[in-house]
């Protein structure tokens, strides 16, 4: 297998399940370091030991994203742990399981906000991930080279270096 992005660092949010957990062992076995995110920490730490007895690195950082000062920390814990970051996949999302009659309106409302942001009013992409730029700093910038995928909206953003 290629490993096209060996010396890279991708912090994927939302990695113990499903996409996040898919794309982080993808990532991985293509050469990246991976930070992998979420809020099921047993989960990520089972993430990580398949990532390591696969041949790679994998930071686990449990968090919930949602919080803007702890999107920030797990940027900067990344760029502790791991070096650098080059490749933010914003892929933490909220499914709420169950039957909509008597369901949570402000429940429905977070769900929606943040896999339509545009359709709540703000973007919850934004309010999380860009307060952390300052905080992304690569060894050796490269102009254009620092990305960030939002997942659940389906927007990437190139972060100016």
């Amino acid at each position: 297998m290629s490993r096209r992005l060996e010396g890279t660092v991708v912090l994927v949010t939302g990695a113990s399940s499903g996409i996040g957990r898919a794309t982080a062992l993808e990532l991985a076995g293509q050469g990246a370091a991976v930070a992998v995110v979420g809020r099921r920490e047993d989960r990520l730490t089972a993430l990580a030991k398949e990532v390591s007895d696969a041949g790679g690195q994998a930071l686990v950082l449990p968090a919930d994203v949602t919080d803007a000062k702890a999107a920030a920390e797990v940027v900067e814990r990344t760029v502790e742990g791991l070096g650098r970051l080059d490749t933010l996949v914003d892929n933490a999302g909220l499914m709420l399981l169950g039957p909509v009659p008597g369901a949570d309106v402000d429940d429905w409302r977070r769900m929606v906000d943040k896999l339509h942001p545009n359709a709540g009013g703000y973007d919850k992409m934004g309010d999380r991930w860009f307060s952390a730029l300052p905080l992304w700093k690569l060894p050796t910038p490269l102009k254009g080279s620092t990305k960030c995928v939002d997942v659940p909206a389906s927007t990437t953003t190139t972060a100016p270096t």
